[in-house]
């Protein structure tokens, strides 16, 4: 098989046999902050490959069923006017977890060390138009929006100065979930801002061979 290194797991990834129905990887995980580095984490079901049944040494390749670990969002802004500048950030993401890969396949989360938590910078200066611009998606670890306090920061600016818009997002979605993807529509016209809460899709599942 071949292996791609990418810039997300931090540590060793460990196996576990100790409860002989339930094997499991342990998978220290370390999103980039930086959202054109994000990596979609991808896994598959170790234990559903070849029907459940046992996989000896064979020449042909085995179907394998690769599904997201990580919650998608995407930030679509407009200005129906084309006046306004945004800087958008979302804050205090929960930034380092622990994926386990198993029959109970989740994530183990620490909402209470700071240095687990990251900013990510979605846009910076974008100049708003009529057609809505979507920077990159942000790739986040499943998290629930309250715990972590996350929050989403608009700086916005026009001709005469800049005003600052905090919105918890917890007002919007309660949790994050894997393999989900959350589509937000925003809408700056005259000082007033649309957010509603987001349009939740799945996330497409990808096969390939190993």
């Amino acid at each position: 098989a071949k292996i791609i290194k990418v810039q997300i797991i931090t540590g060793d990834i460990t196996y576990s046999a100790s409860l002989s129905l339930s094997p499991y990887l342990i998978i220290p995980v370390t999103q980039n902050t930086d959202p054109k580095k994000m990596v979609d984490l991808l896994y598959f079901d170790i234990i559903s490959l070849n029907g459940g049944k046992t996989i000896g040494k064979r020449a042909s390749p085995i179907a394998a069923e690769f599904k997201h670990a990580m919650s998608k969002l995407t930030f679509r802004f407009k200005d129906t006017h084309s006046r306004y500048k945004v800087t958008a950030t979302l804050r205090n993401c929960l930034n380092q977890a622990t994926f386990y890969l198993s029959h109970d396949t989740g994530w183990e989360a620490d909402y209470n060390t700071p240095d687990k938590r990251a900013d990510y910078t979605i846009a910076t200066e974008l100049q708003l138009t009529s057609s809505p611009t979507e920077p990159d998606p942000l790739y986040i670890i499943p998290q629930y929006a309250a715990n972590a306090d996350i929050t989403l920061s608009l700086e916005i600016t026009d001709g005469f100065g800049t005003q600052v818009v905090e919105m918890k997002m917890e007002d919007y979605v309660e949790l994050y979930e894997r393999g989900k993807h959350y589509i937000y529509n925003i809408t700056i016209d005259s000082g007033r801002i649309e957010f509603a809460p987001p349009v939740i899709e799945d996330m497409d599942q990808i096969e390939q061979k190993i």
